[in-house]
């Protein structure tokens, strides 16, 4: 999931997303997390971890060249709300229960997982080691990811007084988010143009060889 390790979002954070989080702040791509719907102002059933938890996000611009964009504008011109649509709660209503099982079962499968360490939640951890690698302070680390003053991010100075976490605009936070590299990464076949045209041309191509049948030798 390249949009969990280049931007630290919280699994729920990542499925509840709606097209219209997707926004341009001052020319900056991000994704909004909130609670709350445009239409009217009225709940949506989106949930937050903490008040801290409500921010924007600026895109990684690896996340942009694989097709992000591109791919919610045709969720959006698809009719869907979401920007992950077809999602299904658990019993209790949770719809992060399965997209978590399939993922470890996958790295199980792949043999990454080994053990209980290793699971969605670590895409976070290391973008959040990506940015400490980039030279990057825990406070403003803490302000990119939306963590909490009980989180545990923050460093201590002196006699224990707790860094301040600053207020960063979008354009602050994609400078952050664009320092992260993973050396040896390539994402490339993921991008969402060149899947597309890979599953156009597999459909096609039963017809082309049926068109060809058809033809008088």
């Amino acid at each position: 999931m390249p949009l969990a390790l280049f931007s630290g979002l919280r699994l729920g954070e990542i499925l509840q997303l709606r097209v219209e989080d997707v926004v341009s702040v001052g020319g900056i791509p991000c994704v909004r997390i909130n609670a709350w719907a445009e239409e009217g102002g009225q709940a949506s059933g989106k949930h937050v971890k903490t008040a801290d938890s409500w921010r924007y996000v600026a895109l990684h611009p690896t996340i942009i060249a694989l097709g992000f964009l591109d791919y919610v504008q045709h969720q959006r011109v698809a009719g869907s709300a979401r920007v992950f649509s077809g999602l299904k709660a658990d019993n209790l209503g949770r719809e992060t229960t399965e997209p978590s099982k399939f993922l470890n079962r996958y790295l199980t499968r792949i043999g990454v997982k080994l053990g209980p360490g290793l699971v969605y939640h670590s895409f976070r951890h290391t973008l959040v080691d990506g940015m400490r690698t980039a030279g990057h302070p825990d406070a403003v680390i803490a302000a990119v990811v939306g963590h909490d003053k009980g989180d545990g991010l923050h460093v201590t100075r002196g006699y224990g007084e707790k860094a301040r976490v600053p207020v960063l605009d979008p354009g602050a936070k994609a400078k952050i988010i664009a320092s992260v590299i993973f050396e040896g990464l390539d994402l490339s076949h993921l991008n969402h143009d060149a899947r597309k045209k890979a599953t156009a041309s597999s459909q096609a191509a039963p017809a082309a060889r049926e068109r060809r049948s058809r033809m008088p030798s």
